[in-house]
């Protein structure tokens, strides 16, 4: 089995000895298909589009939010990223860090 073909058949068949039929199917791993997707964009150079497909996981995007690298989102990256998650998505961050979860306020830089 090839690795980059994320597939398998599933296939099946009976027989009563007049009659017989059989058939079969595809099953897609959707998580295989991202990852060999994404490695792909990594390949061609475009790093965050690469790690923009991953975080269409939520499993991905609570990994990287735990690790303080926040999926990008909608061009922006980091801190912005984040506060943009945040906005669209606020549950996810109730979901890892309870319910009363605020973002921290960012001190301007000038």
């Amino acid at each position: 089995m090839n690795p980059k073909i994320c597939k398998t058949g599933v296939s099946g068949g009976a027989n009563t000895g007049v009659v017989s039929i059989s058939g079969g199917f595809t099953v897609e791993d959707e998580n295989c298909a991202r990852i060999v997707k994404a490695e792909t964009l990594s390949n061609l150079g475009l790093k965050v589009s690469a790690v923009s497909l991953m975080c269409q996981d939520e499993a991905t995007w609570e990994a990287m939010e735990m690790a303080s690298s926040p999926c990008p989102f909608g061009g922006a990256l980091g801190d912005v990223a984040r506060r943009a998650w945040f906005k669209r998505y606020p549950e996810r961050f109730y979901k890892l860090y309870g319910s009363d979860f605020k973002l921290p306020v960012i001190a301007d830089k000038q």
